[in-house]
């Protein structure tokens, strides 16, 4: 029991990273133009939902997210971990695991189909195991490719300096991971023509029950989530934004309940 527990904690931990406020919404990037920002990701835990047994957990990441318009509707999407470096301690047992460029990276493929009333953009690509091996303690992700299908919706509720956007999404997990779908929603309101205000809410729920409780490395075969925080992004310049964003798993299930800070700068043109 004590090193599935173990295992429970950091394969939830590792695997968090989706969801975040890391992408540009539902719409595109103009031809030739792109979006970056790089993000430093703290997280941590003391316990699993559902489990009153203590489990510690710390993570420090940093995460490149890119898009590049290879149309004005066709936008590129990129995400990967430059450095990713875990530490975790359940029933007295205590793991350690350091990686750069090692973590899961995301390719995807954007294609906006709708500019009125509302955007509207579909998304599709593939999570991809990158430099690193699962018998690490804790290990940096699943080892496992998933699919990802997405629709994205985005509103701009000008003359009020407002926005609305979120998406909803289909994840074809590998392996004995049963699939999942996938939710954002964020709200902005630009204040002073400086600081931009968000609002976030984003989880997963699996789409059925799992046959098991665990794969026979012991990581879970389901989970639910779900997240609530919101944030501050500066305005620095037409072309460089400043963000902090703060999100609390508030609900799960095989899942940690985890405190997560963000601190990311964002270059466009």
């Amino acid at each position: 029991m004590g090193r599935k527990f173990k295992l429970l904690l950091i394969f939830c931990l590792s695997t968090m990273i989706i969801g975040t406020p890391l992408y540009a919404g539902a719409w595109a990037q103009q031809k030739g133009h792109y979006y970056t920002k790089l993000t430093y990701i703290y997280s941590d835990a003391n316990r699993i939902f559902g489990n009153n047994s203590p489990a510690l957990f710390e993570d420090n990441a940093l995460y490149f997210y890119g898009e590049y318009g290879l149309t004005n509707r066709a936008t590129l999407v990129l995400s990967t971990p430059f450095f990713k470096h875990s530490v975790n301690e359940a029933n007295f047992l205590r793991g350690e695991t350091s990686g750069y460029f090692s973590g899961d990276l995301e390719l995807q493929a954007k294609y906006q189909f709708l500019a009125r009333p509302v955007v509207a953009s579909l998304l599709g690509g593939a999570k991809i195991p990158l430099g690193y091996e699962i018998a690490d303690i804790p290990p940096l992700g699943n080892g496992e490719t998933d699919f990802d299908a997405k629709l994205l919706l985005g509103l701009s509720l000008y003359p009020v300096p407002a926005y609305l956007t979120g998406d909803v999404g289909y994840r074809f997990r590998g392996g004995d991971f049963v699939d999942e779908i996938q939710y954002n929603f964020e709200a902005g309101y630009t204040v002073l023509n400086d600081f931009l205000l968000r609002f976030l809410i984003n989880g997963i729920t699996s789409t059925r029950s799992a046959t098991g409780e665990s794969n026979l490395f012991g990581f879970p075969l389901s989970q639910e989530k779900t997240r609530l925080g919101g944030g501050v992004i500066l305005l620095l310049s037409p072309h460089i934004d400043l963000d902090v964003t703060y999100l609390s798993t508030t609900a799960g299930e095989n899942i940690p309940k985890t405190t997560e800070v963000f601190v990311g700068i964002a270059i466009k043109r």
